[in-house]
């Protein structure tokens, strides 16, 4: 076996291993080096990463201050702390444009500019860095703003709150003088949905200031014509009722329409309007219809009374119910109907009266004179006779003719007031005398006389009697007697310049006639 001796190795051997060692050494140097230097030039995640550009410049290293304050300066959110203001009468409401999604986040956006090229490692970032170092990235980034509506939404929700209102009517209260009328207020209405769009449409053009006019809701205007109809009335005349009792006047009232329209036209919302009232007077008045009630004295008589007290004191009874009796148009008065029966629990006497031709005393008796007396005034008062009769005999306190005789259950006296007033009828006892009197209104100055004619007599004839208390050569006559006679009796009306209007025939009365009663002493009567 042969060895192979090996000596110690030459210089020049290990000097090549050892510059390879050297370059190696150096080229891990050279390597930390650099990549501290990348390390250096990546920064830390607080700092903006090499190759990124915000508006077109490079910022890498800048801080997030100064990243914060590029995007101001430079425009990047131009409505930031700015609002939309809308103005409303007499103030304004605003929403910030952020509210609305009009500015972009520029923190995030910061956070963005600096998170870009960072992985969380520095040293990894480093590495990144130095194997591409050709990465850019330029910022800020495209952003589309999204409108949001809901804020647009409740400012106009604001202003509709604020500003709508409901027309206020019209009030009308008059009193005694005036018709006041307070006019109404206008409402006012926000129609949102337009409001909102108009909003959206000023965006757009960039505007931030919008002006808000509600829409007027006019008040009602007073219907002055319908007012007018309401208070308006006619002055009511007065007049008789039914009775004849007068129903007094009541006074109308009014206003002046057009004079109304001028005040109102004038006037402003909220404004009273006074209105005066006008009084319309009637045309005819209570106290004229009162002064025309019994006006005028329509016809009257006066006629003797005879000595007999129980006669006149029948009289007197029978003229006190009488007295002051009213008769309506149209009416029909009945003597025995007023008057009622004659009885001494009434106060009546016993009376000479004629009963079916013969002379007796009867209760009541002479009353005959008031309702003859009525008949005669009737007459004159140009009224309706519906029942009348004569005495048998004719009377003497009367014109022949216009007598009335009247019993109970038997003759009456009965006349329909055909006048277009009442009529008073009076009758009482003065001087001797009934009197009797018809008052009512005179509507013309025509009056009425009235004539009789007699067309024939009866005379009457002489009886006599004897009687023992009469002394020899002397007579007592106890009935002078009476003729009788047809009578005819006319009604003559004449206007009041005298002219005749005409002569009617009232009525033909037939008078039996009465024999003469004397009275001689025994065997004294007169032979035939």
């Amino acid at each position: 076996m042969s060895y192979k001796h090996y000596g110690p190795r030459t210089r020049k051997g290990r000097g090549w291993l050892l510059g390879i060692l050297i370059f190696l050494l150096v080229l891990i140097l050279a390597c930390g080096g650099v990549f501290l230097w990348a390390r250096d030039q990546v920064g830390g995640a607080d700092r903006a990463a090499p190759g990124v550009h915000l508006f077109g410049s490079d910022i890498a290293g800048c801080d997030r201050s100064q990243v914060l304050d590029i995007l101001r300066t430079q425009g990047f959110a131009p409505l930031a702390g700015k609002s939309l203001t809308l103005s409303l009468p007499g103030e304004e409401l605003s929403v910030s444009a952020e509210e609305l999604g009009l500015v972009p986040d520029m923190e995030a956006e910061a956070d963005a500019i600096l998170a870009w090229g960072r992985t969380g490692d520095r040293n990894r970032d480093a590495l990144n860095w130095l194997l591409d170092r050709s990465r850019t990235a330029d910022f800020p980034r495209t952003w589309t703003p999204v409108l949001q509506e809901e804020p647009l939404r409740e400012l106009c929700r604001q202003a509709a709150e604020k500003l709508d209102k409901e027309p206020t009517r019209y009030i009308v209260f008059p009193d005694e003088e005036a018709v006041q009328i307070t006019l109404g207020t206008d409402g006012a209405h926000v129609d949102q949905e337009a409001l909102l769009e108009e909003l959206k449409a000023a965006l757009e053009r960039g505007e931030l200031e919008v002006s808000c006019a509600p829409e007027k809701i006019p008040a009602d205007t007073p219907d002055l014509e319908a007012i007018w109809e309401g208070l308006h009335t006619e002055p009511v005349n007065a007049k008789f009722d039914d009775t004849y009792q007068v129903q007094p006047e009541k006074a109308g009232k009014t206003f002046d329409l057009e004079e109304g329209e001028k005040l109102l036209a004038e006037a402003k919302e909220g404004e009273t309007v006074r209105i005066p009232i006008l009084t319309l007077e009637p045309e005819v008045k209570a106290e004229e219809l009162e002064a025309l009630l019994f006006r005028d004295l329509l016809a009257s008589v006066d006629t003797p009374l005879t000595n007999n007290a129980v006669r006149t004191k029948n009289i007197e009874i029978a003229a006190s119910m009488l007295n002051e009796t009213i008769l309506l148009p149209g009416q029909e008065f009945s003597y025995n109907g007023a008057l009622g029966e004659r009885t001494e629990e009434k106060g009546y006497g016993p009376a000479t009266a004629y009963v079916n031709g013969e002379l007796v005393e009867e209760v009541g008796g002479g009353i005959c004179q008031l309702s003859s007396a009525l008949y005669y005034c009737c007459m004159l008062a140009d009224e309706e006779i519906l029942e009348r009769t004569n005495h048998m005999y004719y009377q003497t306190y009367l014109p022949l003719g216009m007598d009335a005789t009247v019993s109970w259950g038997g003759p009456d006296f009965r006349f329909k007031l055909k006048d277009e007033y009442p009529i008073l009828m009076k009758a009482w006892i003065e001087g001797g005398q009934l009197k009797t009197e018809i008052w009512g209104t005179k509507l013309d100055d025509s009056y009425v006389e009235l004539e009789y004619h007699v067309d024939y007599t009866v005379p009457h004839k002489t009886v006599y009697y004897e009687h023992k208390r009469v002394k020899s050569g002397k007579r007592v006559i106890t009935d002078y007697g009476r003729d009788g006679m047809q009578v005819t009796t006319y009604r003559v009306r004449y206007n009041g310049d005298g002219t005749l209007i005409e002569r009617v025939t009232e009525a033909v009365n037939v008078y039996s006639a009465r024999d003469q009663v004397i009275v001689v002493a025994i065997g004294e009567r007169p032979k035939k």
